[in-house]
């Protein structure tokens, strides 16, 4: 059985202060970001020495890039030979965000099985494993018994789905098509990467020769579309561009109604309700608590005050290089008002002024005299926060599916995620197609929630990939608006920061 060096990696605790400048902290730290891990474990064949943190030329740096923005240490090494009895390899395996082999699971945006076949490194992870595939988008590993969470997001830097259900597979793509190979020209298996251009032709293929589709996303190996109606699987493509296709109707996936969104904040969960607002700061930024007008609601007979809660966007400017900030469109009301933290006890900040159809987000001027900063809240794992870079393309060479991103918002806190398939929906009074960003969001045992809404999603490179809309039920997968949206209405990244 082969000998490994397994090393653990932390945020650092001696480097924020001299190699990075300190961001402001939230006025409160959301209970989810509280839980979540953040360690990372390394694992070589090999023995070597390493330097004390993450630089070049070390195992992180060889396996696994890090946010920009993160110092991370080596907090522990050690030897080991990964079986059910390490007592060790299975404490550092419990405490890891991510764990990284001597080799990836993910080449160029596609998902793929160990080097030339050899499961035996995979199959010794966790307790009496008893079967392990690739199934994109995840890596499966299935037990007879659950481990104690918490679990690692990503093992190889694919999403990890453990389960003690044989037929589990964390993802129900629904049925195999089985009609015709469409797009022959493009392999996506192997010399194609996926692109625009490949994506937006499949997408007029099938409603030009197919069933009409709400919406058609690659996920790094295959497609998935929701057709509007019950569909016959043999009218539906087997293969677009050489990668099987998958299918499911809109009424076996059924839409989120923005109207069931939580109409207050969460209960039993700390979140970052402060009021940013000051007769000495006027300085608000991405990731704040934000809430629309008071809505009368009832509860056992009696009325009570209720609004929405959501979370602030990024600063932008139109072509007339007029400066606005951008909100999710369902967090509020017809009178446009935008209250911060919340109207009972906040202040309105700003009001909508522009919608943008289809996209889910609306475009907010802020009041006279508040300032607006592109950059995020530090955390302990990146005390110097992000500084926002600007709009983020969606497709390779800059992005491809299982890239590592981040969000940091009130109720999630900073959290970590992959993203999982790149597609299209049918949005719209006008049924035009709008990109959007299938996305899994961890944070320790947690879920994002709902007021998570308008938060920025952000790249390894503090680049702006989407804008959060929603949740899927029952799982962390989600959904996110490509930010590079805003430039179908004339809105552009705008940098630095903005008095109004």
């Amino acid at each position: 059985m082969d000998a490994y060096q397994g090393f653990t990696y932390s945020p650092s605790k001696t480097h924020s202060s001299t190699l990075v400048s300190i961001a402001p902290l939230r006025g409160k730290t959301p209970s989810l970001e509280k839980t979540a891990l953040s360690s990372i474990i390394v694992l070589t064949p090999s023995k070597r020495q390493v330097s004390s943190s993450a630089e070049s030329g070390s195992p992180s740096k060889k396996i696994g890039g890090n946010k920009v923005g993160n110092v991370l240490e080596l907090e522990s090494q050690f030897d080991l030979v990964p079986n059910s009895q390490n007592k060790e390899f299975l404490e550092s395996l419990a405490k890891s965000k991510h764990f990284k082999l001597p080799y990836s699971l993910v080449q160029d945006g596609r998902a793929e099985g160990p080097p030339a076949g050899d499961w035996s490194l995979l199959t010794k992870l966790f307790p009496r494993t008893f079967d392990i595939l690739v199934y994109p988008p995840y890596l499966i590993i299935r037990v007879r018994e659950l481990p104690p969470k918490p679990w690692p997001f990503t093992v190889g830097n694919l999403p990890l789905h453990l389960t003690t259900d044989p037929n589990s597979n964390g993802f129900e793509k629904g049925h195999l098509a089985r009609g015709p190979m469409v797009l022959q020209e493009f392999n996506l298996q192997r010399e194609t990467p996926f692109s625009k251009d490949v994506l937006f032709r499949a997408a007029r293929h099938l409603n030009e020769y197919g069933p009409k589709i709400r919406d058609l996303f690659w996920f790094g190996g295959c497609w998935v579309a929701t057709t509007l109606e019950e569909t016959d699987s043999k009218a539906v493509p087997r293969r677009i561009a050489g990668s099987p296709v998958y299918f499911k109707s809109a009424a076996e996936d059924p839409e989120l109604d923005p109207a069931a969104l939580r109409r207050k904040a969460p209960q039993g969960l700390d979140y970052d309700d402060t009021d940013y607002l000051s007769e000495s700061n006027t300085l608000l930024r991405p990731g704040i608590m934000l809430a629309s007008s008071l809505i009368k609601g009832n509860k056992n007979g009696q009325t009570k005050d209720e609004w929405k809660s959501t979370t602030s966007g990024i600063m932008v400017a139109n072509d007339k290089g007029e400066i606005f900030i951008t909100v999710a469109t369902h967090g509020f009301e017809n009178d446009g008002l935008v209250y911060h933290p919340n109207p009972l006890t906040g202040r309105v900040i700003g009001r909508v002024v522009d919608v943008l159809p289809g996209t889910d987000i609306s475009i907010v001027k802020l009041e006279s005299g508040l300032e607006y900063l592109n950059e995020t809240f530090g955390t302990a794992e990146n005390p110097a926060g992000d500084t926002l870079s600007g709009l983020a393309p969606g497709f390779a060479p800059h992005t491809r599916t299982y890239d590592m991103l981040s969000m940091n918002n009130p109720f999630s806190g900073s959290c970590d995620g992959s993203i999982l398939g790149v597609g299209l929906r049918l949005e719209g009074s006008n049924a035009s197609y709008v990109l959007h960003e299938w996305l899994l969001l961890d944070n320790g045992e947690k879920t994002p929630i709902d007021g998570s809404c308008g938060s920025p999603v952000l790249d390894n490179q503090a680049g702006v990939l989407g804008l959060f809309r929603f949740k899927k039920n029952e799982n962390n997968q989600c959904i996110c608006v490509a930010a590079t949206e805003l430039r179908n209405f004339n809105y552009e990244f705008y940098g630095g920061r903005h008095r109004s």
